[in-house]
């Protein structure tokens, strides 16, 4: 059954959920003014320290292959914090390439298009001194152009880290699936081979 949740500026359906994800739940939003789509991200509480990384780190990163941050609400009956961003309107990557013209992956084209659009939103952390830390299709988010092209957008920053010269990572973050193969070699199959 469909309910009607709202914040200060924005309205959504409880069934109108278009992603999932650790931290919460997506939901397709509009303004109650303009009419205006956007995508309202609905975090779970327990997770406070990755709201404030994420906000944190959006803020800071404007660019055309990093997902709009807009403000931060908060639904009117639980309190909950919303992050109001931008809604792409293709979903991620993943269901791009689930698509059965993808079924062998994407065009060469396009590829180079994605390829091209990621190099670009990763420098652009890299020089706001920024690592994502969960980077995976899922959060990849792909929006249209204009022109009816895709454009491809970093999105989920709930466990990037500002990350100066010379630091190191002390913790191991991310998705199991997509970490690279030595990190994983390092944290699951040496550390736990008997000495």
């Amino acid at each position: 059954m469909s309910t009607y949740r709202a914040t200060e500026n924005y309205v959504y359906k409880t069934d109108e959920c278009i992603g999932r994800g650790a931290t919460g739940d997506v939901y397709k939003g509009v303004h109650k003014v303009t009419g205006e789509h956007c995508a309202l991200k609905l975090c779970d509480s327990r997770f406070t320290q990755q709201l404030q990384r994420e906000v944190e780190a959006m803020r800071q990163l404007q660019h055309p292959n990093i997902t709009k941050f807009y403000q931060l609400e908060y639904d009117k009956e639980s309190a909950k914090p919303i992050l109001v961003m931008e809604l792409c309107e293709k979903g991620n990557l993943l269901e791009v390439l689930r698509e059965p013209s993808n079924a062998f992956g994407l065009p060469e084209e396009e590829y180079l298009r994605f390829f091209s659009h990621l190099v670009s939103g990763m420098k652009n952390l890299r020089q706001n001194g920024f690592s994502h830390r969960d980077i995976k299709p899922g959060n990849i988010l792909v929006c249209i152009a204009d022109d009816g092209s895709y454009v491809y957008k970093l999105s989920d920053f709930g466990t990037a880290k500002p990350l100066k010269d010379g630091d190191f990572f002390q913790f191991l973050v991310g998705t199991e699936e997509y970490l690279h193969p030595d990190i994983f070699k390092a944290a699951f199959i040496e550390r736990h081979r008997p000495r």
